[in-house]
This record gives structure tokens, sequence and C-alpha cells, in this order.
């Protein structure tokens, strides 16, 4: 939300312009651009963050909404995308779901909308950010690993090597300095 506000304000929306040239924020490999060119039904995807397209396992470009797999993270972004065309602002949103290879994803997201001509959204940045849920086997697995090291205490501190004369001598210097003030 922040990239979005701080664009420049020439209306209701920010320009499109700077992100189809390529200038694009850091966190762009988790992001998609969604064109209206040809209505709202089914827009055009001209960009597609490389990590985010990972994700889908598509196995080859998506070019519209139609072509993102039903159960991919990317196709939470559109289970949203109409919601800001009604708001006419941008749109956060969190929760989770099992993707295509049976994972539990928590996902956070915002949608952003852009213009070409500030006043009509015609494109839309989403960027989402997601974490695995382990399973309950490695959850389990983790949880014995904690109660055993927990059980077993700490382990004793063990001195590799003999302490040097420096480690007495402030001590010894401090007690000649005091000796000699007598």
């Amino acid at each position: 939300y922040n990239f979005w506000a701080s664009l420049p304000d020439s209306g209701p929306f920010p320009p499109v312009q700077p992100l189809l040239d390529g200038q694009l924020p850091d966190f762009a490999d988790h992001s998609v651009l969604l064109h209206f060119e040809n209505g709202i039904e089914d827009p055009a995807i001209p960009f597609l963050g490389k990590v985010l397209a990972d994700e889908c396992d598509t196995g080859g470009p998506l070019r519209r909404l139609s072509d993102i797999p039903g159960r991919s993270l990317l196709s939470r972004i559109t289970d949203h995308y109409l919601q800001i065309i009604a708001n006419q602002a941008p749109i956060g949103f969190e929760a989770e779901f099992v993707n295509q290879r049976g994972r539990t994803i928590l996902y956070r997201g915002i949608l952003l909308p852009f213009s070409t001509d500030n006043a009509t959204i015609d494109y839309l940045y989403g960027v989402i950010n997601w974490k695995e849920l382990a399973d309950q086997q490695t959850t389990d697995e983790l949880l014995l690993e904690i109660d055993q090291a927990l059980e077993a205490g700490p382990e004793p501190a063990r001195i590799d090597s003999p302490l040097t004369e420096w480690a007495d001598g402030p001590v010894d210097g401090a007690r000649s300095l005091n000796e000699d003030e007598d």
C-alpha cells in the first residue's frame, strides 16, 4: 500500500505507465498485473512475477485470468479482484487454503488500482505473500525433538583452551594500585 500511495497523484488512481515500463518495486517477484483491455470478466496478465508463477506450477505461460489454475495461490487474488472494481480503492485480504499439492498455505495480499487515464481502473497490481504450514508428521517430529532437548537440560559449558594471563591481569593490577595508595 505504501508503494501505491507514494506514486504521483494526478487523479484517483496512479498511472500504470511506470509499471508497464518495467519500473517495478522490489517485491515484483510476488506480484501480478491484470489488464482489463476486453472487460472485467477475463483480464489479461501482462506481468507475472517469477516466484508467484513458480508457485502456480503450470509449466506454461499464463496470459489471461482464465489460464490460472483453480487451486493455485494466484487464484486467491482473482477471488478478490471484482471487489476492487466495485469499491474503487485498494483492498487487502488474508486467509488460508489447501493448494494443488495438498499443502496448507497461509497468505495475505493486496490489490491496487491503476489507470491509463487517471480516472478509470483499467489495471490492477496484486501482491501476495505466503507461508506453507508444516504437515502433521513434520510438526510432531519437531515437537518431539524440542521435548527431548528440554528433558536433557543444558549441556555443561566446555572450555577448549586455558585462560590467558590477561584474564587475571586487570584484577591484579587494580589491587596493586590500591596497595600503592596506602
